[in-house]
Order: structure tokens, then sequence, then C-alpha cells
């Protein structure tokens, strides 16, 4: 027996559980007695997996989001490239918007990533020549 009560406690210290024994005396009495055993903070640390988790990062938005919002509104319909002399939704020439940093997008709907792109371009281009945001308060020319 006391082999049996060895080879339990053994197996279940290598899992981590706390085990709890009762000792059986010659007697025939039963007699408590707690053996803790616990994993070596050594031994068993966590290691990260190899396996690589394919999180994709949400783009964090511009505080200005919304307004630019309106401004694709107006101006494409949407967050949706149409083409033709104007490469992003919110439109801005392609002369300006390439002189701004910003690469053409293909037509069609513009992803969040390539939104917040959009919008550091034209936040450069307003600040460069001093102007607020366009289209708040209904559609209108640049």
């Amino acid at each position: 027996m006391s082999y049996l009560y060895r080879a339990c406690a053994v197996a279940l210290s290598v899992i981590g559980i706390m085990v709890v024994l009762l000792a059986t005396q010659a007697t025939g009495k039963v007699v408590g007695q707690h053996l803790h055993y616990r994993f070596s903070d050594t031994a068993f640390r966590h290691r990260p997996s190899k396996r690589r988790h394919h999180q994709r990062r949400q783009a964090k938005l511009p505080r200005d989001y919304a307004a630019w919002s309106r401004v694709a509104s107006c101006e494409s319909g949407g967050w949706q490239v149409l083409g033709g002399a104007y490469p992003d939704p919110v439109g801005i020439t392609d002369t300006n918007y390439l002189d701004f940093g910003g690469k053409p997008l293909p037509a069609g709907p513009v992803s969040l990533r390539e939104r917040v792109e959009v919008i550091k371009v034209a936040d450069r281009l307003i600040r460069h020549y001093g102007i607020a945001i366009p289209d708040q308060y209904g559609c209108a020319g640049w």
C-alpha cells in the first residue's frame, strides 16, 4: 500500500494538484495527513506557443474620423474610390494627394487601414493650407 500511495503522490504532484492522502496505520485507524505537492516555480514556467496567432491589429481611428467620413460621403458617396482624377475618397486631386504623401488607391471600397492613411494625407493638406475640414454642414466644393 505504501508503494501505491507514493506512486499516486508523485503522479499527482507532477500535474500540480494538491494531494490529500489518508494514511492508514497498521492498526486500521485512518489518520488524515495532508501532503502538499506543487510545481517548482522554475520547472514548469509558461512557454509561449511557437505557433503564431495571426491577429489583425485594428487601426486606431484619428480624432477627426467622423468629420472626414462626412467629407467622403459628400465626395464619393462613402468610403470608396470612384477613380478618375481623384485617387482617394475625400476628393483631393491626384497631384495634391501624391504631393502630400498619398499612394493612389484602386477604385472600389476603402479598408479601415486605408481610411486612416487617407485621413493622414488630408490632415497634412489642410494644415499646409490653413483651412478647416470641408463639407461639415452639407456638401460643398473645396
